[in-house]
């Protein structure tokens, strides 16, 4: 694997070779302070230019970045969802490169778009100073009464489509619905991280950081919900997630000074253990 320093050699040599490409920027986890470095990090870098159509058109410029091993372009699979290119590079060496192309003429709408960026080449000088690079547009957001109240509706609604999976010795069904329960749970735990860092920090992609926030018995007990390979494992992963998501819940509600409708939650909890014939020992 080519080193930090080769990358960057490269990504600045591109640019130093062509007049059109401006200024180069990098954003991402390579400029986020708050989390550990590894070899694995992407490269994500923006490349602000005079004529950004010269950079779509021909695209075996791109093939000075090395040998790649699979590539994605999203703005040729979805131009709507897109407002500029990005060659999405995966090379064979292991190294990854995000590329996205900006035009100049939207330089001050970028750099406002993030802030995690950093000016690594200028060559008219026209990027104002920046502040050090943060996560702040990545800190968990404190969510609304109404969304605390569609996270719980959600978790609740859904959890009955787990039950008529297992009716149905439907595997699938119940797996892919019991993936939308805890896609809840952890939306709740992430705004109970929130909390804790008065809304001032970024949790992590993939969640990472609530390995070391959550109490050990509670990240343990998460990650068994993972197991899913009969019809006993989803029932247990299913009265795991209903007695974790109320505490969680219940401890975001109490700091938030947002209100529960306990007697629904009861209520649902009460129609599983009857018709699995199951224990839910959930607790306030």
């Amino acid at each position: 694997m080519r080193s930090e320093k080769d990358m960057l050699e490269l990504i600045l040599g591109v640019a130093t070779s062509s007049e059109l490409i401006r200024v180069v920027a990098m954003n991402g986890s390579r400029t986020n302070s708050s989390i550990p470095k590894d070899p694995w990090q992407d490269y994500d870098i923006v490349y602000l230019v005079d004529d950004a159509d010269k950079f779509v058109e021909d695209r075996e410029w791109i093939d000075v970045f090395g040998e790649r091993l699979i590539m994605q372009t999203p703005m040729d699979s979805d131009p709507s969802g897109q407002k500029w290119f990005t060659y999405l590079m995966q090379f064979q060496d292991g190294n990854r490169i995000d590329l996205m192309i900006v035009p100049t003429r939207d330089l001050q709408e970028y750099l406002e778009s993030d802030s995690l960026i950093e000016i690594l080449l200028d060559k008219d000088t026209k990027t104002p100073s920046l502040n050090r690079s943060n996560d702040s547009k990545y800190w968990v957001k404190k969510p609304s009464h109404q969304t605390f109240d569609d996270c719980i509706n959600e978790f609740l609604w859904v959890s009955l489509y787990v039950v008529k999976g297992l009716h149905r010795r439907n595997m699938i069904y119940a797996i892919e619905h019991l993936n939308i329960m805890r896609t809840c749970y952890l939306e709740m735990c992430d705004a109970l991280y929130g909390i804790h860092t008065q809304f001032k920090s970024n949790v992590g992609k993939g969640h990472q950081k609530l390995e070391n926030f959550l109490p050990p018995e509670q990240w343990n007990r998460l990650l068994t919900t993972y197991s899913m390979s009969d019809f006993n494992q989803i029932t247990e992963a299913l009265r795991i997630l209903l007695i974790d998501f109320r505490c969680v819940s219940e401890r975001v509600s109490s700091s938030l000074n947002y209100t529960i409708d306990k007697e629904e939650y009861q209520g649902i909890v009460e129609y599983i253990e009857k018709d699995l014939d199951i224990k839910i020992n959930v607790k306030e």
